[in-house]
C-alpha cells in the first residue's frame, strides 16, 4: 500500500488536495498522537470548495484510520493543524 502525505492548513486550500484518477480504495490516516492533532475531511465531485463549515466537515482523530472507496473524479478536502500532515494510503 503507497503512502501520500497531504500538508495540513487551518483553512481550505483553494483547490483540492486530491482527485480520484479511477475507482479506489483509500485509507485516510491521521498520524499523530497528541489530542490537539484533530484532521477533518470533506469529499466533492468537483473542484468547488465545500460549503459546509470546515469545522463541520468529517474527523479524524490521533491515530485513527478510515478507509473507504473514491469514486473517478471524487475529490478530498483536508484542514487541520499548520505543519502536520494527514496521510492517505492506497
Amino acid at each position: 500500500m503507497a503512502s501520500t502525505p497531504f500538508p495540513l492548513t487551518k483553512t481550505p486550500k483553494a483547490g483540492p488536495d486530491y482527485t480520484a484518477a479511477s475507482d479506489i480504495d483509500v485509507m485516510l490516516v491521521n498520524p499523530y498522537e497528541r489530542a490537539s492533532a484533530l484532521i477533518r475531511f470533506a469529499r466533492t465531485t468537483n473542484d468547488t470548495q465545500p460549503a459546509l463549515d470546515p469545522r463541520l466537515w468529517t474527523p479524524i482523530k490521533p491515530l485513527e484510520r478510515v478507509p473507504f472507496t473514491l469514486l473517478l473524479g471524487e475529490r478530498l478536502w483536508f484542514i487541520g493543524p499548520d505543519g502536520l500532515f494527514a496521510m492517505l494510503e492506497s
